[in-house]
This record gives C-alpha cells, structure tokens and sequence, in this order.
C-alpha cells in the first residue's frame, strides 16, 4: 500500500534456501518460499525507499512492537519538520516509550 512501511521480501531462483544446519533460523525468515530480509521500505510512485533494518529500530512499549522508523517517516510528511530523530528510553511501566 503506497506510503505504508512493511518489511522487504523477496523471492527467485537464485535466492538461497536454507541456512546451513540452523534450521530454527531458516524456518523465521522463510514463509512460504518468501525470504524476510529485516529491511522495511516504504513504496512511492512505484519505487520502494528502504528506511533501515527492523531488528534495529523497534521498541516495545506496553507489550506492543513499534517501529521507530515508520515515527520518524511520519513526522518528516509535517511542513514545519525538517528532520527528527525519535529515541527510546527506558520506562518502568510501559518497557520503552520514546522522546
């Protein structure tokens, strides 16, 4: 869906099949013969712009995943916002929050 960040997959004959005797990895990053490459990318009149590595920029906060990344892309679509950098920090009731 356009403007909407999601994770990279991909797919073809000349992608790997398996990690080597590490089966348990294999099977978290194949499904249904799709690779999850970690990537998140958002697509934009028919090209996609990669935003940075999920494993990297999420926080759980109050039990949920958040992608600090799909923050950040959100607030730069602001006319008064040049850049932004969100960070989390530590917080004892909901784990992460960020700032």
């Amino acid at each position: 869906m356009k403007g909407i960040g999601g994770e990279v997959l991909v797919k073809g004959d000349g992608l790997f099949s398996h990690y080597w005797r590490r089966e348990k990895e294999t099977a978290e990053v194949f499904h249904d013969g799709w690779f999850m490459t970690g990537d998140l990318a958002v697509e934009e009149d028919g090209y996609y712009r990669l935003l940075g590595r999920i494993s990297e920029d999420i926080i759980k906060s109050g039990g949920h995943k958040i992608s600090v990344l799909e923050i950040e892309e959100t607030l730069r679509t602001h006319e008064k916002v040049r850049d932004v950098c969100v960070v989390a920090v530590d917080d004892s009731v909901w784990g992460e929050t960020f700032t």
